[in-house]
């Protein structure tokens, strides 16, 4: 639903597959074949609001924005790799119920498409989510 005019479906799945296939019990861990990681990385990158559809072999990869579950992630950037120290995730009034992009702000910038690149995420920053319960179809625009 991404590449849609409606991409708060994907926001909607995307949640309810987390909540109905995931958790923390012995029968809840992920459903079937691990597939060499591909099921836990799918639910941990859901769950911080990113996915990737190419895999990353595009020459500048995207990263398509979702339904964040926590309301704040930092992941550290190696600078051995990346000139950006830190990358922030951060998920204003997240909630089981807020699981629909108001807007989003990288840097203090509103994004108007509902993706964004890897040359810009790699030299960190914040990726502000602002979430809400109800879909907004002018979340990018």
């Amino acid at each position: 639903f991404s590449y849609t005019s409606e991409p708060w479906h994907t926001q909607k799945w995307a949640r309810a597959i987390q909540e109905k296939y995931y958790g923390m019990g012995p029968r809840d861990a992920y459903p079937g074949d691990e597939d060499q990681g591909q099921m836990s990385s799918w639910y941990i990158l859901s769950s911080i609001g990113l996915f990737q559809m190419d895999g990353g072999c595009s020459k500048d990869p995207v990263w398509l924005l979702g339904s964040p579950r926590f309301d704040r992630v930092e992941i550290l950037l190696d600078n051995t790799y990346y000139s950006g120290k830190k990358l922030i995730i951060k998920a204003e009034n997240v909630s089981k119920d807020n699981c629909y992009i108001q807007y989003v702000r990288f840097n203090n910038k509103r994004l108007s498409n509902n993706y964004i690149e890897w040359s810009k995420l790699k030299k960190g920053g914040t990726l502000h989510f602002i979430m809400g319960d109800r879909p907004n179809p002018n979340a990018f625009k």
